[in-house]
């Protein structure tokens, strides 16, 4: 009887350390899944063609085009504040892009499709980042080819669209930087 028991004992350890063990493995295997290199980040390259007309207006009321900054690697990126995953992903995007516009030849539209800068002085509590702007005029993200929110396209310093970034990212990965690092250089060149 006591033999019976201990093999019991010994059963049920040998499957807890089991369940442990897989526990453990699957905690690692999702945690690397989480980490895009820049191997992996997923990217849509384009067929590099003339951008689609952008007049935007910042926040302090000064206007501006994409055409005024050719010979600048620029994203152009469609977000709302009312779309939940912008409002994750905006913050990592704007510090990645605060970063690399200081290293490189780079800039970032933020273009919100909100109806008015209401809602966003709201969202950024009253400091609305300088790359944050408003489009001249309705659905200009559906000129670029954007059908759902949010969307990211990058423009090379001839004024081309050379690809885009579908759907919402961690723009704060290692991944993401690395990636964006190297296609700012790529399509940097004149």
């Amino acid at each position: 009887m006591l033999r019976r028991h201990r093999r019991l004992w010994i059963g049920i350890a040998v499957l807890v350390a089991v369940q442990a063990a897989a526990i453990v493995l699957y905690m690692v295997v999702r945690r690397d899944r989480g980490r895009e290199s820049p191997a992996t980040f997923a990217v849509e390259p384009l067929t590099p063609r003339d951008a689609p007309l952008l007049a935007f207006e910042r926040s302090d009321q000064h206007t501006g085009s994409l055409a005024q900054l050719r010979g600048k690697v620029v994203m152009v990126h469609f977000w709302a504040t009312w779309c939940v995953a912008c409002r994750d992903e905006l913050p990592g995007l704007l510090a990645l892009a605060d970063e690399l516009a200081r290293a490189k030849n780079f800039e970032l539209l933020a273009v919100s499709v909100d109806d008015d800068w209401e809602a966003m002085r709201l969202f950024f509590a009253g400091s609305i980042p300088s790359g944050v702007v408003r489009p001249d005029g309705p659905d200009v993200h559906r000129r670029f080819g954007a059908s759902t929110l949010p969307d990211t396209y990058l423009v090379d310093v001839r004024g081309n669209l050379v690809a885009r970034y579908a759907g919402a990212r961690d723009w704060k990965a290692a991944g993401a930087r690395e990636h964006l690092a190297a296609a700012i250089t790529t399509h940097g060149e004149r």
